[in-house]
This record gives structure tokens, C-alpha cells and sequence, in this order.
């Protein structure tokens, strides 16, 4: 096999890889950040959405906090109205494609 082919199959390999490591540390967080918007809804139905920011983000691990507060800032209104349709986390992130 010619040897640039090789390189150039090796690249593409490892920038998949990153994509997909990407994606999914993205997923997971996002199913978690959901999830507690999920739990905070049902045991406060009335509470202002600024709150639940507060709640999703704050439980989340330290690693995640930025990611999730860039997920709210962009996507509250969408992960709201899917947990009002009573979608699962993995669900409501899959819409808004971060699954």
C-alpha cells in the first residue's frame, strides 16, 4: 500500500474518532443537564426558567458547567417544550442535536 494513502487513512481515522468522542461527550452531558431540568420541573412545576438554569447547571460536574450553560443559553425554550411532551432526556437532546 502506498505510504501517503496509509497517512491519510490514519488522519481521517483519528479525526472521526475525535468526532465521535466529541459528539458523545456532548450527548452525555446533555442527557444529564436534561435530566435534572427533568427532575426540577416535577418537583417545582412553577418555578421561573432562570432557575432552572441555575439547578440544571449547577448539579452538573465541574467539567461540564460551561457546556451546559452554553446548552441553556441556546436551547431552554426547546428542552422545556420537550419535557412538557413528555419526551426522555436522550430524546429531547437528540432533537436538538446534541445526541
Amino acid at each position: 500500500m502506498n505510504a501517503g494513502l496509509i497517512v491519510l487513512l490514519a488522519i481521517f481515522a483519528s479525526a472521526y474518532a475525535a468526532s465521535v468522542k466529541s459528539n458523545g461527550m456532548e450527548c452525555m452531558m446533555c442527557t444529564l443537564a436534561v435530566g435534572y431540568a427533568e427532575d426540577y420541573l416535577k418537583d417545582n412545576e412553577a418555578q421561573e426558567e432562570q432557575t432552572i438554569e441555575e439547578y440544571m447547571c449547577n448539579k452538573m460536574p465541574k467539567m461540564f458547567i460551561a457546556m451546559c450553560d452554553n446548552l441553556v443559553e441556546s436551547y431552554l425554550p426547546q428542552i422545556i417544550d420537550g419535557l412538557e411532551r413528555q419526551q426522555p432526556p436522550k430524546v429531547v437532546c437528540q432533537e436538538i442535536k446534541m445526541c
